[in-house]
């Protein structure tokens, strides 16, 4: 228990402000609004007139992609918290043991004559450092990853700079985190939420991923479907691109060319298996 309480130690109004907020970006709602602007991006990449009228699909889906994406994105939080204590005690471990070495080293050095560095201590230097405010430590990083960058891209390695930046801000960041354990919980939640952003935008404002996407939920996706008309009985089979709570969104698959059909027009819709499945036929009404 004194491992999680030291692994997750904050003040409770703390870790609800920060909670709230990460849930708020990657809350349902977010989702939803994401998902229907992504559906008008995948429909009007296709040429098709967008439909504003309302996807009745998005609720549930959206409700089991939150499930799915909150799960992994709690457990990225959990995996980033820790290592960010682990590196972080880890490396002022580390810093502590080299300075205690090279102590050693110059007060051997002091007793065998030495008349330099006597008034430099490691140790002390490491102690100053960690007594710093995290403000004074943000600007220290700011200026050691600029300095870094600027040489590494004096001496062309444009690709080595980029991940030299990268592995520096994550050290850095895993540093810092002794000042405040405020400061670690805020870079876990931003992990957190630029994972959350990151993964479900570019999952839906894909094209190939979105139609398989609509295709799973059996909403559109280009899956074969035949639908039989009110008046006279008339049957007509198209590829569904998309459903909404209105229409039909189809291509014909002579001429491919892209109808909207009002549901009220339609008495019933077969949609049919794809051709790598069992051929079975599964019947819904609109």
């Amino acid at each position: 228990m004194d491992f999680f309480q030291k692994i997750m130690g904050l003040s409770l109004p703390l870790k609800i402000v920060i909670s709230s907020i990460v849930f708020a970006i990657a809350g349902p709602g977010f989702l939803y609004v994401i998902t229907e602007y992504a559906t008008y991006f995948y429909i009007v990449s296709l040429g098709v007139r967008p439909p504003f009228e309302g996807m009745s699909y998005l609720s549930a889906s959206v409700a089991l992609l939150g499930f799915i994406l909150s799960t992994f994105a709690a457990i990225i939080f959990i995996i980033t918290r820790f290592l960010i204590n682990f590196i972080g005690g880890q490396i002022v471990v580390l810093v502590k043991e080299l300075s205690s070495i090279a102590d050693k080293g110059i007060t051997e050095y002091r007793a065998n004559g030495g008349f330099l560095l006597k008034n430099i201590s490691f140790s002390n230097a490491v102690d100053s450092i960690q007594n710093l405010k995290l403000v004074q430590v943000l600007l220290l990083e700011a200026f050691f990853i600029v300095l870094i960058y600027t040489a590494l891209k004096l001496v062309e390695i444009n690709d080595t700079a980029n991940y030299t930046l990268v592995f520096i801000f994550y050290i850095t960041i895993a540093v810092f985190t002794i000042w405040s354990k405020l400061f670690s919980w805020i870079v876990a939640a931003i992990v957190v939420c630029c994972f959350y952003f990151y993964s479900f935008s570019f999952f839906v404002f894909d094209s190939d991923h979105y139609k398989a996407f609509l295709k799973i939920v059996g909403y559109g996706g280009n899956i074969p479907i035949e639908i039989e008309y009110l008046s006279g009985g008339q049957r007509e089979s198209l590829n569904l691109i998309l459903r909404t709570s209105t229409s039909l969104l189809g291509e014909t698959k002579e001429s491919g060319e892209h109808i909207e059909i009002p549901i009220s027009n339609i008495k019933k819709i077969t949609y049919k298996t794809l051709p790598e499945d069992s051929g079975r036929k599964d019947v819904r009404h609109p």
